[in-house]
């Protein structure tokens, strides 16, 4: 398994980054690595709530939450894609900080491909991948942000 993280401080409530990242089916409107995305089920967000994500190109996954403790931690699980990943599960946190807060991201992936994937892990796939995180992290900060109610 690879894994590495990227944080950033946002100057909004913890509460307000919380909301955020909790409302599952809206990632869209602030990753700009992903053109669409819906929940896949309905009623209350926690462990098992899914979502599906279009990141274009014919890019999808999709994912179920793993872990879910409300205000400060949300992890998603890939179910289903068709990106080069065996497995991978996606960990967010949310920590007060004064005039703000720092939402972390961390990821925990394994490529496919065998010994080739992990070749290319370093060389390849996690600069890609941290790049999305990073474009993730900034997109979320620019959201919230420029909404009124910091």
């Amino acid at each position: 398994m690879s894994r590495f993280e990227e944080t950033l401080t946002l100057s909004v409530t913890a509460g307000r980054a919380w909301a955020a990242l909790a409302d599952i089916g809206r990632i869209a409107e602030w990753n700009p690595g992903v053109v669409t995305s819906h929940r896949l089920d309905s009623g209350e967000v926690g462990t098992g709530a899914r979502r599906r994500c279009e990141l274009g190109g014919g890019a999808y996954l999709e994912e179920a939450v793993a872990r879910f403790a409300p205000g400060r931690e949300i992890s998603f699980v890939i179910t289903a894609t068709n990106l080069p990943l065996a497995s991978a599960e996606i960990h967010f946190r949310v920590a007060a900080r004064d005039g703000g807060c720092a939402v972390t991201v961390a990821p925990e992936y394994r490529v496919q491909c065998g010994i080739v994937g992990r070749l290319a892990d370093p060389l390849l796939v996690r600069p890609a991948y941290r790049h999305g995180m990073r474009r993730l992290l900034a997109g979320l900060k620019a959201h919230l942000e420029g909404m009124p109610g910091r």
